[in-house]
């Protein structure tokens, strides 16, 4: 083979993977598209034991979704545990989404095999710069079969207060067995602690903690989906200060939304702010709450109300797209002190 024969061989390959990849994101975003934003304190997922056919629009099961083509079925694949040896065998639902922090956002995919009316529902892993599914965790099933019984339900919430989304799974299974069908019953219990791009898995045996989670997050609960968070077991652990799950220190982080070199220009910016946004019930910021920060002979459109980097990315993503796209995120400590105020103003004093 000649050089230039060569050549165009590797650019050949080179264009048939660039394509491929091209198509795969472009297959990424569509399917995202599937699944609806949700915004909650405390998330329950549950599986239901119905055919999907059973499934209307008036039904009050939060989780039925919208059947997801099996052209989608390549990105399940290196990723779900499936009931069966291969996705194909199932079918799957597009249900929720909602943010874990302001890069990942979790993904709900009920899969559904008509061997026993099983319905699993999993957590897909959404890296939302890069555009890619990173991994899956399995949140709830529910079975019955020939004398034996079980189910896994999952809440998801901040359980440390540290602004990311965290899990806490219980699963049971109930069997009779031997001769006089005696029964064997067991109940598991583990929390998956939000950190970087993973969960931690953490087995609860602690006795208080076990039993408070019994009473705050019981089984067969009449339960729609998503409930304020009653906050039993998040006030257990600061008061046990369990070391693994400690909750973080809260420090306030910082958008900065603009920067001018007048206060004029400034408040030019808040005044468009206002207008653009206003309130924005997503996220519960309130633009008239903007203050204007000098700082080293610049002003600022800041909002500090974050307590955490995460909820600060979270509302980062909608402030990028609907007012400044070279917003950012600084922790207030390391960028302003000793505040005082001016006429029209906050100036912050020399590091």
């Amino acid at each position: 083979m000649s050089f230039s024969q060569y050549s165009t061989s590797i650019f050949v390959v080179w264009g048939l993977f660039a394509m491929d990849a091209f198509a795969q994101t472009g297959r990424i975003k569509d399917f995202y598209q599937l699944f609806e934003e949700v915004e909650f304190d405390r998330l329950e997922v549950y599986s239901d034991a119905r055919r999907p056919e059973k499934y209307h629009d008036t039904n009050l099961y939060p989780f039925g979704g919208v059947e997801v083509d099996t052209n989608y079925y390549v990105l399940l694949r290196p990723i779900v545990d499936p009931i069966d040896s291969d996705v194909k065998y199932s079918s799957f639902y597009a249900s929720r989404r909602f943010y874990i922090t302001g890069r990942l956002e979790g993904l709900l995919v009920r899969e559904y095999h008509d061997g026993g009316r099983v319905h699993h529902i999993h957590l897909l892993i959404f890296e939302n710069q890069k555009q890619e599914l990173l991994r899956s965790q399995k949140l709830s099933y529910a079975y019955a079969y020939e004398g034996s019984f079980g189910r896994q339900v999952s809440w998801v919430e901040d359980l440390n207060g540290d602004g990311r989304k965290d899990i806490l799974t219980r699963l049971w299974s109930q069997n009779f067995v031997g001769s006089e069908a005696d029964e064997l019953y067991i109940d598991s219990m583990f929390l998956s602690i939000s950190e970087e791009d993973s969960f931690r898995i953490i087995p609860v045996s602690d006795t208080a903690m076990r039993q408070a989670i019994a009473v705050e997050y019981p089984y067969e609960r009449v339960s729609y989906g998503w409930l304020e968070a009653e906050g039993a077991l998040e006030q257990l652990i600061k008061d046990r200060a369990l070391d693994f799950i400690k909750p973080a220190e809260q420090e306030n982080w910082v958008i900065i939304a603009g920067s001018d070199q007048t206060l004029e220009a400034a408040t030019y910016e808040i005044n468009r702010a206002k207008q653009i946004i206003g309130v924005d019930q997503k996220h519960g910021l309130d633009f008239r709450n903007f203050d204007i920060y000098e700082n080293k002979k610049r002003y600022y459109t800041a909002n500090d109300s974050f307590r955490s980097r995460a909820a600060a990315e979270i509302a980062l993503v909608d402030i990028r797209i609907k007012l400044n796209k070279t917003a950012y995120i600084l922790k207030k400590s390391d960028w302003c002190i000793e505040e005082t105020y001016e006429n029209g103003y906050i100036k912050c004093g020399d590091k």
